[in-house]
């Protein structure tokens, strides 16, 4: 149904800056900056992905700033990322935003302005609107909300293990009362 989704450059330039920002994530910690180091251990795979979509920004320049495939990874990486920091309540809202977005360029084209579009110095003006990048930028948003969900199993994991090993030593040091006792029928 999605074939454009299947794209092997899209995919490699997505890998790429994935393993990218792996290699590189501790770059994303700064000495005594509480807010990042709580970000880190919140969500590492955020980090790792808003990693990897700087990297992926940084070869959109000259000939690159027109590669439809690049600029296809950017919106993945762009929507994963928005998604794996706002968690499930956010997915529909970054998905209106990329259609939107996609929305608003073809209405720019369309009157001749879409280089008011620019949002950075590197590239004159985005790529040229069209449906394909729409359909990378929800998938970002799918996959982002699995990397929200990975990290809350695993910090809901961490805590389940700690409360069953701190349990019978709290139950040991609560009052006696009739209201702890199992109920017999």
């Amino acid at each position: 149904m999605f074939d454009e989704l299947s794209n092997p450059r899209v995919w490699k330039y997505i890998a790429d800056a994935l393993v990218w920002g792996l290699k590189n994530r501790e770059r994303a910690s700064t000495p005594g900056d509480s807010l990042v180091k709580e970000i880190l251990t919140r969500n590492e795979r955020a980090v790792i992905i808003g990693l990897a979509l700087g990297y992926v920004m940084r070869q959109r320049t000259g000939e690159k700033c027109v590669d439809k495939e690049l600029a296809y990874a950017d919106h993945y990486l762009q929507a994963r990322l928005m998604v794996a920091y706002l968690g499930p309540p956010g997915k529909g809202l970054v998905q209106t935003v990329v259609v939107g977005y996609e929305a608003k360029k073809k209405v720019y084209e369309a009157l001749g302005i879409l280089d008011h579009l620019q949002s950075d110095k590197q590239c004159p003006q985005p790529v040229s609107p069209d449906s394909t990048s729409i359909l990378w930028g929800t998938l970002g948003a799918e996959h982002g909300e699995g990397d929200f969900l990975a990290e809350l199993k695993k910090d809901a994991r961490a805590c389940w293990k700690k409360l069953f090993e701190i349990g019978p030593e709290l139950l040991q040091r609560l009052p006696r009362s009739p209201l702890l006792l199992p109920v017999r029928l």
